[in-house]
């Protein structure tokens, strides 16, 4: 949803308006990053079943959703390096294949609710992007 209403007012801006917005989902991977979890998912989940069964599943259905590292990594290299992605509207890629966003990320006032509370979470003011309209 966020990426719709960035991606419309960087079209809008006369400095950004070359930059694209690209949304990427890299799926489920077997990584460090629940160090901090429960002893099951830390060192069963992630070190044992999701390593063994990721490459099965990549085989499986390529953007599914549990993926390799060396998968995730290379839809991010292609959607950085070598994809052409479109100015003027957002692109969003679950993994290396484009879709779209769901109805309600389409949603104007929705996605403009939610500009605004970005704005206020981040405690994002005057003088902190160089985004024309960003209020």
């Amino acid at each position: 949803m966020l990426m719709h209403e960035l991606s419309e007012r960087v079209s809008r801006d006369p400095l950004l308006s070359g930059i694209s917005v690209l949304g990427l989902d890299p799926g489920g991977m077997a990584s460090d990053i629940c160090r901090r979890g429960p002893f099951m998912t830390r060192s069963i989940l992630m070190k044992l079943v999701l390593p063994l069964v990721a490459p099965a599943m990549v085989r499986i259905s390529p953007n599914g959703p549990v993926r390799t590292l060396k998968k995730s990594a290379g839809d991010v290299v292609r959607a950085c390096f070598h994809l052409e992605a479109p100015l003027g509207r957002a692109l969003y890629l679950n993994g290396s294949d484009e879709r779209q966003t769901c109805p309600d990320s389409l949603n104007e006032e929705k996605r403009k609710a939610l500009w605004r509370f970005e704005l206020q979470a981040g405690r994002i003011g005057a003088g902190e992007t160089i985004l024309n309209d960003w209020e």
